[in-house]
């Protein structure tokens, strides 16, 4: 059966990928709802991450284990460590013992609402945490924990009296007058944690039972400890944690593929490494996003795939697209290439993809109808998650062709590689004929460095014909195949004149550092949407925290001599809006340009106008260097290239 296999590998540190299961490890963020224990054990479920305050032993938790135990799925319920209230109200112990409250650089205790925090420092602290989450283990019989938000609530946290003074008596240097980031002051408050993990590690160890400790932490370990003082490197290499569950909530799935092998150089087969996607907050709502997010994890490395959380899975009726990724054989998974373009079937409408001025494109009948010959055409481009190595290019898609006459598409590939390399250009026609019958095509194209390629660009419009043609099913994958180098290859295109009066960046591709989160998405900031409402939600790019050198790339549908950049500043309040600023171009793809800086004024509606003289240039770079309030965001209602 599927679930002694995956239990196997959990309970004795085999990673599947070493022999310890033929299938991937499926677990579910939540596990209590009536529903879920129905559907759970025949899709092939393994685990359950129910979400519990870990201050009492909640009295359903024996009962739903053990239920859970005779289907043959595992409990590890997650709790937030560091979260000492409940309700927006302290814990009684954090109540009686507000001296162990943590405290900021600037002095303030962290009690914002629910975000109340004992610091680590205390013994006490520890100690009561650690009888608690015992008890808990002790009482519901569960086979193990899912450490959650086991850190600290940033790097300006771990000011309490007692990690300050034991710092500066071990260092001889002063906390208050170094950075915040300072590598040793960092490490040394981890080491709290730390501490605590290898504290309940021993507690554990008396219950008579095995009971494993699963870190729940986000994919980038050095992110983890230098931004929130979690060294979970560390304690997977003093033997203190038995798995790992790296959260991975985006819509993104090629950073899903990245951001997960990332983790899985970092554990190096040491545990099982789950990788928990996310169908919440419109990521990837539908089955067909599931199963590609699911796909691209496994690919990466991991062991298994979690789903957060349950109540999604029943609103979007996930359960057979999570049953179909219980059946899959893992290995086989993990040897097959992925398609890198992201909603490749247009089953999302247009998202992901960048329609120019939209012109004779829409999605039709969940496929891509694009009227002959004005179509603006469709561009995507992948510049994450390209860990695969290959030799090819493999283009495939199928089309209808609605009129009497031919006509031809071309799909024009572009790949980009990091280093002296030049960038490679590839000019595949495809002929379409008339028929009721889906055509379908596949062209390979060499790729002469898959181990230092920066990115691929897809560029598919019609160049003859009349009528409409639909078009689906758009496929991008690195492929081990010897392909002749000259194959499809063409120059690549030398600098025009834009249009008169055309914004030539209104609806490109643009890729960026961060955004604050879905609907402040980079593509914002080109589609011409000028309004204001809900802080500029889907009409406005803001990246994350900090306001600082944060950036987005326009990357144009061909190289233009321009001649003026016009920007609008964000129009929410000053907390997103940008102060200094840079703009480059790159005419390449590698070398980058400033031509112009300086201040956008603090509101969303007095454009800033930028001339130049006339610039070659494919790609258009905005950086926020700085922004209004630092511990916000930097962001840009709409930048207009011409």
């Amino acid at each position: 059966m599927k679930w002694l296999q995956s239990l196997f590998a959990l309970l004795f540190f085999i990673p599947p990928a070493f022999g310890g299961t033929l299938n991937p490890i499926i677990a579910i963020y939540g596990g209590s709802n009536s529903q879920t224990q129905e559907r759970a054990p025949a899709e092939g479920v393994d685990v359950y991450y129910p979400s519990i305050d870990w201050y009492q032993t909640p009295p359903w938790l024996a009962g739903m284990t053990k239920a859970a135990h005779e289907q043959g799925i595992k409990v590890y319920p997650s709790l937030a460590a560091a979260y000492d209230a409940s309700g927006g109200k302290p814990t009684p112990f954090a109540a009686e013992h507000s001296e162990f409250w943590e405290k900021r650089k600037n002095g303030t205790l962290l009690d914002s609402g629910d975000a109340i925090n004992l610091s680590w420092g205390y013994p006490q602290v520890r100690q009561y945490k650690v009888e608690a989450f015992t008890r808990l283990v002790r009482e519901s019989g569960v086979d193990g924990i899912l450490l959650d938000y086991t850190r600290f609530f940033g790097n300006d946290s771990g000011y309490s009296p007692i990690i300050v003074e034991a710092f500066r008596k071990k260092t001889g240097r002063d906390p208050m007058t170094i950075p915040t980031d300072d590598p040793q002051w960092i490490r040394f408050r981890a080491g709290y944690v730390t501490k605590f993990v290898r504290e309940l590690k021993q507690s554990l160890s008396t219950l008579g039972r095995k009971v494993e400790l699963i870190a729940c932490v986000n994919p980038e370990s050095d992110l983890c400890l230098n931004n929130n003082l979690q060294d979970w490197k560390g304690w997977l290499d003093q033997g203190l944690i038995d798995g790992v569950t790296v959260m991975v909530y985006e819509r993104d799935t090629n950073n899903t593929m990245g951001r997960v092998h990332l983790a899985r150089e970092t554990i190096a087969g040491r545990v099982p490494l789950i990788a928990m996607i996310c169908p919440e907050y419109d990521n990837l709502p539908t089955p067909q996003l599931i199963l590609e997010g699911s796909r691209k994890a496994l690919r990466a490395g991991a062991d298994g795939v979690a789903y957060y959380h349950e109540g999604s899975i029943i609103r979007l009726n996930l359960w057979e697209a999570i049953g179909e990724v219980a059946r899959w054989d893992l290995k086989t998974i993990q040897s097959e290439p992925v398609n890198l373009m992201l909603n490749g079937g247009f089953d999302q409408e247009l998202q992901s993809w960048a329609v120019g001025y939209g012109q004779g494109v829409r999605v039709e009948n969940g496929a891509l109808r694009m009227e002959l010959p004005s179509s603006d055409g469709i561009r995507q481009v992948a510049d994450r998650g390209l860990i695969e190595q290959g030799t090819a290019i493999e283009f495939s898609a199928k089309a209808i062709l609605k009129s009497d006459g031919p006509a031809q598409l071309v799909a024009q590939i572009t790949l980009s590689f990091e280093g002296p390399g030049k960038n490679v250009q590839y000019r595949v026609p495809l002929e379409l004929r008339p028929g009721e019958n889906w055509q379908q095509w596949s062209a390979d194209m060499n790729l002469p460095d898959s181990a230092h390629l920066k990115s691929i660009q897809l560029y598919l419009h019609p160049t003859q014909g009349d009528g409409a043609c639909v078009v689906d099913d758009v496929s991008l994958k690195i492929i081990p195949k010897s392909v002749p180098a000259g194959q499809y290859a063409i120059p690549s295109p030398a600098a025009i004149d834009p249009p008169k009066g055309v914004n030539v960046a209104r609806g490109q591709v643009v890729r960026g550092t961060s955004f604050w989160e879905n609907g402040f998405d980079y593509d914002n900031a080109v589609d011409g949407d000028l309004s204001s409402e809900n802080y500029g939600k889907g009409a406005a790019w803001h990246s994350q925290r900090p306001a600082k050198d944060q950036s987005i790339t326009i990357y144009l549908d061909r190289p233009y001599r321009i001649t003026k950049i016009r920007l609008l500043n964000a129009s929410a309040m000053a907390a997103y809006r940008t102060d200094a600023y840079k703009l480059e171009v790159s005419a390449d793809g590698k070398t980058f340009y400033q031509v112009a800086s300086g201040r956008l004024p603090d509101d969303g509606t007095t454009w800033t106008e930028i001339k130049l003289p006339p610039t070659p240039a494919s790609l258009i770079r905005f950086t926020g260097v700085r922004g209004f309030n630092l511990d916000y965001a930097v962001g840009l209602k709409e930048i207009e290239v011409y």
